[in-house]
């Protein structure tokens, strides 16, 4: 018998090869980074084949999404970027008060 489910690697595999166009069009630096993220949403395997998502580009966003998150605020606790730059950076008009 094969198997019915595929597994959270195959999946973000499959996702991958369908962004490779986008890839190759992007500049050398961009090209870098995005690999960097798709690298990053692999570190989520268990978790993806674990929570029953079915959309590929849904378990590789939230796994880039989290590892973005978690940088962010490694940056924060380091004082290398403020909480206040955080917000303006992801709201934009945002003003203190």
């Amino acid at each position: 018998m094969g198997r019915t489910v595929k597994t959270a690697s195959m999946l973000i595999s499959e996702e991958s090869g369908r962004w490779r166009d986008f890839r190759n069009a992007l500049r050398q630096r961009d090209r870098e980074a995005f690999d960097r993220l798709a690298a990053r949403s692999r570190t989520h395997f268990s978790a993806i084949s674990n929570s029953g998502i079915i959309d590929p580009f849904e378990a590789v966003a939230l796994s880039i999404l989290l590892e973005v998150e978690k940088r962010l605020e490694a940056l924060e606790d380091a004082g290398r970027v403020s909480t206040e730059e955080t917000v303006r950076l992801t709201r934009p008009g945002w003003k203190p008060d």
